[in-house]
């Protein structure tokens, strides 16, 4: 549900869909318009209408296919925080994809292991983690999702 703009008699307002508090601003004043869209979007965050979820992928297997492109592009398309949590030593072959797919390097992580991997996706509240090998998925119950 996005923000909507309008116009009562007290003036100009922003409010969090149609039903939300309305956030009056100083008509024409682009500053005042700003605030009072953010007090909105707070409101949105505060009622759990606008959570984004943090969704995570392994690299090889899964990112280096375009299957595992496919689907990380989706997520972000949604407004999902993405990560990219690799096994491997470094982040090297990592930036590229993550580049690519539009993953910040600040969200591309090379952990070194699979333990690792399981430990840096637990310590970010990661909601689900796509990852194609079975015993990464099993330590991390209901968050992991085979990929195939």
């Amino acid at each position: 549900m996005p923000v909507s703009l309008g116009r009562d008699k007290d003036g100009c307002f922003a409010r969090w869909g149609k039903k939300g508090a309305k956030y009056h601003y100083e008509c024409g004043n682009e500053t005042s318009r700003l605030n009072a869209r953010k007090k909105a979007i707070a409101q949105g965050v505060a009622i759990g209408e606008f959570v984004d979820e943090k969704i995570s992928f392994d690299f090889d297997g899964v990112l280096t296919t375009s299957k595992g492109k496919d689907l990380i592009k989706k997520y972000i398309d949604e407004n999902n925080i993405v990560y990219i949590i690799s096994a491997r030593s470094s982040k090297d072959g990592l930036l590229k994809v993550a580049n690519e797919v539009g993953v910040p390097e600040s969200r591309v992580f090379a952990t070194g292991s699979n333990k690792a991997k399981v430990e840096k996706i637990k310590e970010l509240n990661i909601s689900s983690h796509f990852d194609n090998n079975p015993d990464v998925i099993a330590e991390l119950g209901n968050i992991g999702k085979i990929f195939k």
